[in-house]
């Protein structure tokens, strides 16, 4: 839903626009005069036909529909023309588009087109604690759930009585409803309550559903009335936590707060239009117009969805998602084609060659909005699932070690700094030996948990190894690393950790280096060597204390021939 400010600037985008036509009828004019002296060489028609099909695109996209029809046709018999079979009429079509043309230039602009669209703001602003509303007329199962979920970080409002959720649903402004699905009221009651509870909201929360049924009807009822997930009982609250946390916008991992849309358009006219109508509706965005530089800034972007043009000079939209296809670290990205192109060879080309969708410049905005809004959520459900540990919910290894090599690769490039740290709990598996391993997973649990919520958003935070977590802070040097780490080291050994009526007092031992690399270092072997030393300086870490130093070769190299140390697990 777009807010104030982007309705507002698309609407000076459009006048923008409108104000550019004229000279834009001078370009058309001066392009085609010079293909008809030049009797309609390659290069001529080239030309020409690019600025006919970047207005088709254009024209649409601003809300000028008529003229946008008049050089789409217009681009279709060029077409024709390009493959030996046109018509002698591309004179005929060019005086429509400049008629349209000249009714555009002498009209005021059209206003907002978005004017009659997400009137009201969403005003929903999520706090660190991710506020979550559970609805169950079981008061045992909203207890049990409700300090299940608050162990892991949520800030959850349980309710037995759906009015009373009613009420208050409107004051706590969650980020999730959990709602029970069958009542004494009847077996679909929970819809009725859901459907009235988001009614009396202005933004869309997630909503999930809980029942002991498991039969496709009630799995269908959940469709039909919007929910985003379905979980039967008893409900599997790891599972549930991992759902929550990733609809709740916390970190790197909300599901739309924060999505990363790159748009690949040449045209960047209509590539603004579009990252303005993105970013008024909460996402971030890249505009990149020169599609040879996509596959470097897409890199460095990471983003969770491309908006591609289909017709681009030197480098075509269907040749780009070719390319992202055949990338390891960029293959699975979803792409959606956003062309005025409506040659069915073309769009099958494109659906061939990777694409997940395909939209046309002029769809109507919210559209294109809820279309990359379910892509990007589906995206990263998937991502989520297959890259995080699914005791602390951090970066698993193979996630974090690709994630590592990606910020020294990036750290190379800008010629920056970073720290690494790595930690481990002191005295964990003698802990486990005498409490269970099921109380050690909840203080590992309980550690992770309030480490990660003093990290900046830009930090990289995983699980190392058995009870090893390692941290990545970019742009940092040594001293304010060490402070962050001495920071977390304390407030772990001041915060004793209770399970059941026992309270523990806990500490962790740490490590931290800052490394920069030089632009003929390899990243592969700066990271052996950093781990190297972060293992080093462990080991010699005693009980709640943090070892730091700077990264030395030197040192490393002692490591790696010297022998008798033992490696991080």
């Amino acid at each position: 839903m777009l807010n104030a400010d982007a309705r507002a600037a698309l609407t000076q985008l459009v006048q923008r626009y409108h104000a550019s036509l004229t000279k834009k009828r001078a370009d058309l004019v001066a392009a085609h005069q010079a293909a008809v002296e030049d009797d309609w060489s390659e290069e001529g028609t080239a030309a020409f036909k690019l600025l006919v099909h970047r207005m088709a695109g254009s024209a649409a996209s601003y809300g000028f529909t008529e003229l946008g029809d008049a050089a789409r046709m217009l681009d279709q018999v060029l077409q024709f023309r390009e493959h030996g079979t046109a018509p002698d009429h591309v004179g005929d079509y060019f005086d429509r588009l400049l008629r349209d043309l000249d009714g555009c230039i002498r009209r005021p602009p059209p206003g907002d087109p978005h004017a009659e669209q997400g009137r009201h703001e969403d005003e929903h602003r999520l706090t660190e604690m991710p506020r979550v509303v559970l609805v169950d007329d079981d008061p045992a199962m909203v207890d049990i759930l409700s300090r299940q979920l608050m162990a892991v970080g949520f800030d959850v409002s349980g309710f037995t009585d759906p009015f009373a959720s009613m009420e208050a649903v409107t004051k706590i402004r969650p980020a999730v409803i959990l709602m029970d699905l069958m009542f004494t009221e009847g077996e679909d009651y929970g819809f009725q309550i859901a459907e009235a509870m988001v009614a009396r909201l202005r933004y869309k929360p997630g909503l999930v559903y809980l029942s002991q049924r498991t039969d496709v009807r009630a799995r269908q009822w959940a469709v039909d009335s919007g929910a985003d997930a379905f979980f039967t009982k008893p409900v599997n609250v790891t599972a549930l936590a991992q759902l929550l946390e990733q609809f709740s916008g916390r970190g790197e991992q909300a599901y739309v707060e924060n999505g990363r849309v790159a748009i690949v358009e040449d045209d960047q006219q209509i590539g603004q239009y579009y990252a303005t109508l993105l970013e008024g509706s909460g996402f971030r965005t890249a505009l990149i117009s020169e599609p040879v530089t996509a596959l470097e800034r897409l890199l460095d972007f990471r983003p969770d969805l491309v908006l591609m043009d289909m017709q681009m000079p030197d480098l075509d939209g269907i040749e780009l998602t070719q390319i992202l296809r055949h990338h390891e670290s960029l293959f699975d990205i979803p792409v959606l084609f956003l062309t005025s192109v409506t040659d069915p060879g073309l769009l099958r080309g494109a659906l061939r060659a990777g694409a997940d969708a395909l939209l046309s410049k002029g769809d109507d905005p919210e559209l294109i909005l809820s279309v990359v809004q379910r892509r990007i959520q589906r995206f990263r459900r998937v991502t989520y699932t297959l890259t995080r540990d699914p005791l602390t919910r951090l970066y698993n290894r193979p996630a974090l070690m690709e994630r590592v090599s990606f910020e020294l690769q990036r750290a190379q490039r800008e010629g920056q700094a970073f720290c690494m740290a790595v930690f481990d709990i002191d005295g964990f598996r003698q802990f486990n030996e005498t409490h269970g391993r099921t109380a050690g997973d909840q203080v590992l649990r309980e550690i992770t948990e309030g480490v990660r919520s003093r990290l900046r958003q830009v930090d990289v935070i995983g699980r190392y190894g058995g009870d090893e977590i390692m941290i990545i802070m970019p742009s940092t040097r040594l001293c304010s690393g060490d402070a962050v780490m001495q920071e977390l080291t304390s407030r772990v050994s001041e915060t004793p950790i209770e399970l059941g009526d026992k309270r523990f007092d806990i500490t962790i031992s740490t490590a931290v280096i800052e490394c920069q690399l030089t632009r003929h270092d390899s990243s592969h072997s700066v990271l052996q060597q950093a781990l190297s030393q972060l293992e080093a300086l462990l080991k010699t870490a005693g009980p709640g204390q943090v070892r730091s130093g700077e990264l030395s070769t030197s040192a490393t190299n002692e490591l790696l021939h010297g022998g008798g140390q033992r490696q991080l697990a």
